[in-house]
């Protein structure tokens, strides 16, 4: 026993097929439990009823005759048990269940626009410094290519001393560094910027918010592109 639309959303009917040939009994008008009723009344002979879980056939095939065995379908039953478990499994079991594996060696972070910037100025750099080195062996004094280059002469005595690329990477005292390691377990915890910024406010924190929210994003650039070197692996609960 199944319902079907005339119209769906609006209108249904009552479909009862026969669980052994497969090829329908009747064609009822509506679902109601009074219609189902009145037709197994008249129809004495059934003894099983396989049907979903709609209310109204559990009643309709009652009040018709307490003895028919009702049975619940397979399709509605495995769907049911599987909610169940859905239930039960989310009360139980984490939205995702990630672990690490170590790998040989961690993929290479690409560079950001500003990085990217910043690079391409210390290969020109570079590159003027070996110009002016070669100028310099050649026998043009200091004096000389600091005319030809518009630089004071002491930046042209710097580069003809110059033994490789220039560090453009200042390591210089933040006002974060203390709080380096605070700032790494509350993003951890699942903290945004702004609430990572005002709990170090309270502790003492008294730089801008700006060198937290950078702070910050390095971390998660890190775990995003796993500089650890460690594979972070995956399951969801579904």
């Amino acid at each position: 026993m199944d319902d079907f639309a005339f119209k769906k959303g609006h209108t249904y009917g009552t479909m009862i097929c026969d669980l052994q040939t497969h090829k329908p009994l009747a064609l009822l008008p509506d679902r109601r439990p009074e219609t189902v009723t009145a037709w197994l009344q008249m129809n004495p002979f059934v003894q099983v009823v396989s049907r979903d879980g709609f209310t109204a056939f559990r009643q309709g095939i009652t009040q018709a005759d307490s003895s028919i065995r009702q049975i619940y379908d397979r399709f509605h039953f495995i769907r049911n048990a599987k909610k169940q478990l859905d239930t039960c499994a989310a009360s139980i079991v984490p939205a995702k269940i990630t672990w690490s594996d170590s790998t040989d060696a961690a993929e290479e972070i690409p560079l950001t626009r500003a990085e990217k910037q910043t690079r391409d100025r210390q290969k020109r750099k570079w590159e003027l410094v070996q110009e002016i080195q070669e100028a310099f062996k050649r026998g043009k004094n200091l004096s000389r290519l600091a005319r030809e280059y518009d630089l004071d002469w002491r930046t042209i005595q710097k580069y003809t001393k110059m033994k490789g690329p220039p560090n453009y990477q200042r390591q210089r005292a933040r006002l974060t560094d203390p709080f380096n390691e605070r700032m790494r377990k509350l993003e951890k915890e699942g903290n945004t910027v702004k609430e990572i910024y005002s709990a170090l406010q309270i502790e003492g924190y008294t730089g801008t918010y700006s060198g937290v929210r950078t702070f910050v994003q390095s971390i998660r650039k890190d775990r995003k592109h796993n500089t650890s070197g460690e594979k972070v692996l995956s399951i969801s609960r579904r």
